[in-house]
């Protein structure tokens, strides 16, 4: 963000009231900065498990496709972990749930098995599922038994349309309310209506959100020349390895004096076993 002479003159003024507010207008301008960088690292975690991948586009904004991106993200979830209804692309054979005679638990128990094989005993334990769903467990003939045997569960069902936590001794996440925008401006649900993701517990063995470093300038840069004769712990002492959240400050002297504040963000989330991760559409 560029600070003109103005802002500036009003930033260190000596009037206690001008100053102030130049300060209260530059600490409104950062904040507007972080909140959009927590909703961007948001939104690049609900993408990783929406689509096992990350689309940045041209102003560093989420997409919800890869149009438009310029950068790509693939966390390399396995082709095999990725749910179907019918298992077709050697992917994996969830079934069909939107029919009610699904034995939706057994496919579940089933999934339990596979992903624990296949990621060295990671076990999911936790699903993300889309608005569909809830829906489909209610109409689903093989759940009725146990629905009728546990009544809280039923009426909460009806009463909420979310999953309630324990259900099948699962946690249920609803990922309804998440959405991101397309290369045109538009937004779009971030999970399909019939969405499932199972994950183990959350650990840093096989997930973690990682800040990446950054290397800024100490303070303020200005437009000065490179001093050849200048000591290498001098030149290293201008610069800093800034992680994750980053801000710096960069003056120009040409016409006239100038000031910018540069802020940026270098963080991503990133899974050390995709094989703990499986997800996809369940009808």
């Amino acid at each position: 963000m560029d600070l003109d002479i103005q802002f500036l003159e009003a930033l260190f003024s000596n009037n206690a009231l001008v100053s102030d507010g130049a300060m209260r207008n530059l600490n409104t301008r950062m904040i507007q900065f972080n909140r959009r960088t927590d909703i961007t690292r948001n939104n690049m975690v609900h993408s990783l498990f929406a689509n096992g991948k990350i689309w940045i586009g041209t102003d560093g904004q989420v997409l919800a496709s890869s149009s438009g991106a310029t950068i790509t993200m693939d966390l390399g979830v396995p082709t095999a972990n990725k749910l179907t209804l019918d298992g077709a692309g050697s992917t994996y054979n969830i079934g069909d749930w939107s029919n009610a005679a699904t034995d939706i638990g057994q496919a579940l128990r089933t999934l339990q098995e596979a992903a624990a094989r296949s990621s060295s005993g990671y076990i999911p334990t936790t699903f993300v599922y889309g608005t569909s769903i809830p829906a489909y467990f209610a109409k689903n003939t093989t759940l009725k038994d146990y629905l009728f045997r546990n009544p809280g569960f039923n009426q909460t069902l009806l009463n909420t349309n979310d999953i309630p936590n324990g259900f099948l001794g699962f946690k249920w996440i609803p990922a309804r309310l998440s959405y991101l925008e397309k290369a045109d401006g538009t937004v779009s649900a971030t999970f399909p209506t019939n969405f499932l993701g199972a994950m183990p517990d959350i650990d840093d063995g096989w997930y973690e959100p990682v800040e990446g470093g950054t290397l800024t300038p100490a303070g303020v840069s200005g437009a000065t020349e490179v001093n050849p004769g200048a000591s290498f712990q001098s030149m290293m002492s201008a610069i800093r390895l800034a992680y994750g959240r980053y801000a710096y400050g960069v003056a120009k002297t040409h016409p006239v004096v100038q000031f910018s504040m540069v802020q940026g963000d270098c963080f991503g989330p990133i899974l050390k076993n995709p094989n703990a991760y499986f997800f996809g559409t369940v009808s």
